[in-house]
């Protein structure tokens, strides 16, 4: 049985802005390797943190298809090894502009509990909470990413301003 997950990070950066660095960080690990682990260590995130940092780190395997004409990535999150015996989350990853200078990254889409009836029940017990806390964690440390972007791209802009106008 799936479970619903809907979450979203503020970013201080306007939506085309953080849009423009989501779509560079995911060709980057498009083109760094053609496998997913490597996409997503692209992205610098190189598994879930699961019951906290650093118990528990599931490496995974991420892969993201840009959606054109709109600001949002389909996005298939899976556990590397033995991907049977960890949750699998299908969704998309979207970016909304809440005004001029911030905008909100948003993660939407089902996860399915590893090892079927048994693992739902597991889930929704002994591991409650925990597959939406390490998503939750995984759109944190992708905003942090998105705003580090937005920052260095912002920052060369003006310096080839400045060095258009110094020279």
């Amino acid at each position: 049985m799936s479970h619903r997950i809907e979450l979203y990070k503020s970013l201080g950066a306007p939506g085309s802005l953080a849009y423009a660095a989501l779509r560079t960080m995911l060709e980057l690990g498009k083109n760094s390797a053609e496998s997913a682990v490597a996409h997503a260590a692209a992205l610098g995130i190189q598994g879930f943190h699961v019951l906290g940092d650093p118990i528990l780190q599931v490496p995974i395997s991420l892969d993201a298809q840009l959606v054109p004409i709109r600001w949002e990535a389909n996005i298939e999150i899976a556990a590397h090894r033995h991907p049977r015996l960890y949750p699998h989350f299908s969704g998309t990853l979207s970016i909304t502009p809440t005004g001029t200078d911030h905008s909100e990254l948003w993660l939407i889409g089902d996860y399915v509990p590893p090892l079927g009836v048994v693992g739902d029940i597991v889930d929704r017990t002994l591991f409650r909470d925990v597959a939406e806390g390490s998503l939750n964690d995984f759109v944190a440390r992708l905003a942090t990413h998105i705003e580090a972007q937005v920052q260095k791209t912002q920052h060369e802009h003006e310096r080839a301003i400045r060095a258009m106008h110094n020279g």
